[in-house]
């Protein structure tokens, strides 16, 4: 009987710890995925910047070459 009591209970532990184990790794794969949907959003606004950068630079290199 004893030992039926303490294959339960590690039983019941390790069941425990298998359960904790999975949503904390279910937490972290949800953490993970928002933080690369923010870097994916910081990389288009970035690519967007440069972009615009570019078009002022060529109109400013227009505006140059025009008053010459």
């Amino acid at each position: 009987m004893n030992y039926d009591l303490v294959a339960i209970l590690s039983l019941t532990v390790s069941t425990i710890a298998v359960i904790i184990a999975y949503l904390d790794m279910r937490r972290g794969l949800k953490s993970e995925r928002e933080f690369n949907k923010l870097m994916a959003k910081l990389v288009n606004t970035l690519r967007e910047e440069l972009e615009l950068f570019r078009k002022r630079s060529k109109t400013s290199e227009d505006l140059e070459s025009r008053k010459f």
